[in-house]
């Protein structure tokens, strides 16, 4: 009887112990992988083009397209309240051009137009996010946003380049149609964006 008594208070103090919770969060890796502001370092058409309206063709997009050097992504890692479930939102800011005749804004633009100015403005997209770690691509599952004017459009291929556990480099294409010297011209850009 004593033996069982002994055996019952050693059950009732393990049983009474305080379980800590053991941190196994993969939020926390992603966290500290991938969350942050990456500025843009470079940027490339597949074909040379002029842009910039200087009557030379590039394919280095910082050099033809205004305000391009203050483009960025930005990554947010958030788990929420229950603690089981992990959002990754990506944004993109991106220097897109908008077109002015006669004093007004148009959209009605395809052909090179000497009246035709152009202005561009830091214009945000975002999507949810998808990070495949063993192929190191990203996928961003919104393929569009839409804001009062247009739709800007996402990449469509994304990836990325570890350095010390964290992400340092993320390679984004999109395709783009841009007012060159020789009209609307579709173009595959690849950025390069560094944290």
């Amino acid at each position: 009887m004593k033996n069982w008594l002994i055996f019952i208070a050693i059950l009732y103090c393990f049983c009474s112990c305080k379980k800590e919770k053991v941190e196994t969060d993969s939020n926390a890796l992603y966290r500290s992988a991938f969350h942050g502001t990456y500025k843009l370092v470079s940027s490339y058409s597949d074909k040379a083009i002029d842009v910039n309206l200087d009557g030379e063709a590039s394919i280095d997009m910082l050099r033809e397209i205004e305000r391009l050097s203050e483009s960025f992504v930005q990554i947010k890692v958030t788990t929420y309240i229950n603690e089981l479930t992990t959002g990754i939102s990506f944004a993109q800011a991106w220097s897109e051009q908008y077109f002015v005749r006669d004093n007004k804004t148009t959209e009605d633009v395809s052909d090179y137009d000497p009246a035709v100015s152009v202005t561009y403005l830091l214009q945000p997209a975002s999507g949810a996010l998808t990070i495949d770690t063993f192929q190191r691509t990203l996928e961003v599952k919104s393929d569009v946003f839409s804001n009062t004017s247009r739709t800007l459009t996402l990449p469509f291929d994304a990836s990325f380049q570890y350095e010390n556990d964290k992400v340092k480099k993320l390679t984004l294409v999109t395709k783009k149609p841009l007012y060159t010297s020789n009209g609307i011209i579709s173009v595959r850009i690849t950025s390069i964006y560094q944290r």
